[in-house]
Order: C-alpha cells, then structure tokens, then sequence
C-alpha cells in the first residue's frame, strides 16, 4: 500500500518504545461506476495510531565492586564487606498504558445561514444544523 510505513496492515511496528500500527479500506462499498465519483473526500484510506507504547526492558547490571570495609576484627579471623548496586544501567521497573480512549465529545453547532426567500405570504426563515466530521 502506497503511503504506510513498514509492516503490514493492523501489526505494529516495534515491539516497544512506541511502533505505529495501521489500517486501511478500500472504494468498494460500492466501486465507483460509469463516471461516478471515487471516494475522494469522504476520508483517508489509510488511519495509523501508536502502538506497544511501553519502554523496552532494560536488563540492569552490577557497577564494579567497592572498596572494602573494616575488618570486624582487629585480631583473629574477621570479616570484611563491599558492596555493588544493580545501576549499570538500572533496570526498566516502569509499566505505560493508554488510558481515556473513547473520543471527547463534539457538539453540534449551527452552519451558515441560508440566503433570504422570496416573500410571498409569510415565510419563515430556517437555519439547518450540521455536525462537525470526525
């Protein structure tokens, strides 16, 4: 399909740090005949939205060994101790996910006015109410 990145209609593109994932739809509901009109205009053929938003895991590892401490005894066996933190990188312990999906509403407002009729009688003048497209 012209137009969509890598990857195949309804896969995402990446298994983490955020991918794009994509559908599409055809004119053919019904196919445009004897010099009817395709379906420009009625909306793109192609959506895409963001998919497997959540980081990729960070395996952590040890930085490198401290110095080691006093020795527990001054005499006799004793015992010493150093320390290493699992920060070379830390490890991912974050979790992300889509919240809120459903769209905000969109109210209806009021088109242009139509142009004024011919009196004849009495004529009332109507406006008509469009809904914005989503």
């Amino acid at each position: 399909m012209v137009g969509m990145e890598s990857g195949q209609s309804g896969v995402c593109t990446k298994k983490c740090g955020g991918g794009n994932q994509y559908r599409h739809r055809e004119c053919n509901s019904p196919v445009p005949k004897h010099g009817g009109s395709d379906c420009t205009g009625l909306g793109q053929a192609i959506e895409k939205q963001n998919c497997n938003i959540n980081p990729c895991p960070v395996d952590g590892g040890y930085s490198e060994w401290g110095e080691w401490g006093t020795c527990s005894k001054t005499c006799g066996t004793g015992q010493q101790t150093r320390n290493r933190s699992c920060n070379n990188p830390e490890p991912n312990n974050e979790e992300l996910r889509n919240c809120n999906t459903d769209p905000c509403p969109v109210n209806g407002g009021y088109g242009e006015w139509s142009e004024w009729g011919v009196c004849t009688k009495e004529m009332w003048r109507w406006k008509s109410i469009s809904t914005p497209r989503m």
